[in-house]
């Protein structure tokens, strides 16, 4: 057995054997330093979208003077450790609970829609701690994928063809608007299956398009990020204390 203390192990080595190592080591360290900067990608990609989506409906945002719909917190569920939505959206007139799920990129839009529908069904259980977030009761939960516009008519296809109760946010970060996609005509029959916002004023103001992505990012990373995503969000604010 080789010592428990690296150092010492490689020094007890021969010198073909500590460069054969240490080969072995930047190999290693190469690998992993991609890895960890594909991950911190995606977040920041992830994040991005995130914020865009949120954007109009922070405080005094676009949505919220308009609407009253406000963003409250990302990954509501998070502490449960189950499947979990990005963002919670609230309004408290109406008492109506906005689900975001954001898909900044969709390779397998099947695989993508089931796991939004998973996390439907377990958010279903738990709307006491859903209406304990939000500090009200909650009348109704309507779930969203939003994703990049380049995606949306690979996610709406699954959508339909389960006929699942989510309505598809598009956004279209070149251009800043943020939209609702209308699955189907019958505009009745999508708000009773869950694909239209049952606030008509809302429905009207994403099917037409709402600026987003202003200077303002409310949202830095979430607790699911990437630790290095989270470090280098967390890392500036300590030196600065």
């Amino acid at each position: 057995m080789p010592p428990r203390n690296f150092k010492a192990y490689r020094e007890s080595l021969s010198e073909p054997e500590r460069q054969k190592l240490d080969h072995i080591l930047k190999l290693e360290f190469s690998v992993q330093s991609d890895i960890i900067d594909q991950n911190v990608k995606r977040d920041r990609e992830h994040l991005r979208l995130v914020n865009f989506c949120v954007d109009p409906f922070r405080y005094m945002g676009s949505l919220h003077k308009e609407t009253e719909y406000l963003f409250i917190r990302v990954e509501p569920l998070y502490n449960l450790a189950i499947k979990n939505f990005d963002c919670a959206i609230f309004n408290p007139s109406q008492k109506v609970l906005i689900l975001v799920e954001c898909k900044s990129s969709v390779s397998d839009p099947d695989g993508e829609v089931e796991s939004v529908n998973q996390a439907i069904l377990e958010v279903g259980s738990h709307k006491n701690e859903l209406e304990d977030i939000v500090g009200d009761t909650i009348n109704i939960i309507e779930n969203v994928i939003c994703t990049n516009a380049a995606y949306s008519s690979k996610v709406k296809s699954p959508i339909l063809k389960r006929d699942l109760p989510v309505c598809l946010w598009s956004a279209d970060q070149a251009s800043g608007m943020l939209l609702l996609e209308k699955q189907s005509e019958d505009t009745s029959a999508e708000i009773s299956r869950g694909r239209l916002h049952h606030d008509s004023k809302l429905t009207r103001l994403l099917l037409a398009g709402v600026k987003s992505g202003g200077p303002v990012r409310s949202v830095s990373f979430l607790p699911s990020s990437h630790p290095c995503t989270i470090l280098e969000e967390i890392l500036p604010m300590l030196n600065v204390e």
